[in-house]
């Protein structure tokens, strides 16, 4: 049976590749469809990295066959057992750079993360990755690969929002060696960042004007309103978009599908509580029978929680901040014994708050989301954010990046950062927010946004890092935005 094989030598991190000496320009090519992919033997697993075949257009999955053998990369062992993997959508490839073409065999480098790289003044160009620091001229200077020098970049520090303004005055770094590197920052560059002691950090790269190029700001917002025309394909199990004006669904993935939702339940305990009318200013006690109930689910220790101990006094504000914006399991039961409110009363309004709005699927069993069992779906949670977000007190407490406060007695000062990190990074208008995480739930996230015209519920269940969390979010956002 005859096929047309393409081969791929996949190199990742942690590899230098040897490019033959006839290469002289490397070329990215976007992948459109699975098709051109199809399967992918893995031959080798190092350090994280996947070596292997890219096998193309096969009607039915190959046979593995000593015959299918490829050239392996220097000084490696090849893999007995080889693995062949169906690619489903071409997001799981995405880009890759041809380094090498021989014998009708495309040799390169898989590029997986769409999010990372952008098309801009025509040319595709990382956007996001890893930046170290070298010393050369002690400035606000940077050596990218992708804009030639003289040309001005907005970097950020994706970890603190701190961004600075740099120009090229040098090559680099070399991808073929370290693909995940989007840019080396001078000494002086990288220590407005952050330390050097950390020696690389995550960064985006936005260009501010490229060399020999008509290339405006305003020509990257255009690109991207237009490159993001077709639906996203998402990593996470479930999302949805809607508009809040009308409700309109404007994206969804597996929207009516139920499960864990992890913390996004305080959000439904965080208005039931505010229903109740409570004074911020009253001052309580902790008591260890709070993070008792928590290790009913979790082991102890595991948890998110506030490091009280036993017979500490804090305002009930200070708890509520704690609880949503330090997502602390343990004072969010503070709160429900100190509401008026038996605990099991309290876990009922909660219940009946959401079967009150149509959100037929969505079940709580207890009040902080520590249990697998509290589930509900994108498109009930949807329902129920929209109007939850119309409390501007709890909408304004959920997003803000952070909060600081003592406790009465003992004077133990606690510094609390807004676990969604989107409030801190992102360049879009996020007015609410609650993140999530079991092991049963994986990463989810909730946002409101806003533009000058409307405002959006965007909601992303079961991505398998934060990170990715917080990247599928923005996309959906973006997608909705222009929408």
């Amino acid at each position: 049976m005859k096929k047309n094989i393409l081969i791929i030598l996949l190199l990742f991190t942690f590899f230098t590749l040897s490019i033959p000496s006839q290469v002289k320009a490397s070329v990215i090519e976007k992948i459109s469809h699975p098709d051109q992919i199809k399967y992918f033997r893995v031959v080798k697993k190092e350090g994280g990295a996947l070596y292997g075949i890219r096998i193309s257009t096969l009607n039915q999955t190959p046979k593995i066959t000593s015959t299918l053998t490829p050239a392996s990369p220097k000084n490696s062992t090849q893999n007995k057992e080889a693995l062949i993997e169906k690619i489903s959508h071409p997001s799981e490839i995405k880009y890759f750079k041809v380094v090498k073409q021989e014998g009708g065999a495309l040799y390169g480098i898989r590029i997986a993360s769409q999010s990372n790289f952008a098309e801009i003044d025509g040319k595709l160009r990382m956007v996001e990755g890893k930046a170290s620091w070298y010393k050369y001229k002690n400035g606000l200077f940077a050596a990218s690969p992708d804009y030639p020098k003289g040309s001005v970049l907005k970097v950020t520090n994706l970890s603190n929002g701190k961004t600075i303004e740099v120009t090229v005055n040098d090559f680099g770094p070399d991808r073929n060696i370290n693909p995940d590197r989007v840019i080396d920052l001078d000494f002086v560059s990288f220590s407005a960042l952050a330390s050097t002691g950390a020696g690389i950090i995550d960064v985006r790269v936005e260009p501010i004007s490229i060399t020999g190029s008509s290339f405006k700001v305003e020509d990257k917002l255009i690109l991207a309103n237009t490159t993001n025309s077709v639906s996203p394909d998402i990593s996470a199990l479930a999302a949805i978009v809607i508009r809040e004006s009308d409700g309109k669904v404007l994206y969804e993935k597996n929207s009516s599908q139920v499960m864990p939702i992890a913390s996004l339940t305080k959000l439904i305990f965080a208005k039931v509580f505010l229903d109740l009318k409570p004074d911020f200013n009253q001052v309580v006690t902790y008591r260890q029978q709070d993070s008792d109930y928590n290790h009913k689910y979790v082991t102890a220790g595991q948890e998110a929680r506030l490091r009280v101990t036993d017979g500490d006094t804090l305002t009930v504000g200070d708890l509520f901040y704690a609880s949503i914006i330090g997502s602390a399991n343990n004072t969010v039961e503070t709160l429900v014994r100190n509401s008026g409110l038996s605990r099991d009363e309290f876990i009922k309004r909660m219940n009946d708050y959401a079967k009150n709005l149509g959100a037929k699927n969505t079940k709580f069993i207890e009040p902080t989301g520590l249990s697998s069992e509290n589930v509900s779906s994108p498109s009930d949670y949807a329902i129920i954010a929209r109007e939850i977000f119309s409390d501007e007190k709890l909408k304004n407490i959920s997003a803000k990046t952070n909060y600081s406060f003592s406790t009465i007695n003992s004077k133990k000062v606690f510094n609390l950062k807004n676990t969604n990190h989107l409030l801190a990074t992102s360049s879009y208008a996020i007015i609410g927010s609650k993140t999530g995480y079991l092991d049963e739930s994986g990463y989810c996230l909730i946002t409101q946004v806003e533009n000058e015209n409307e405002k959006f519920i965007v909601i992303n269940l079961n991505s398998a890092t934060r990170d990715l969390s917080f990247k599928v979010n923005e996309e959906l956002i973006k997608f909705g935005l222009k929408k």
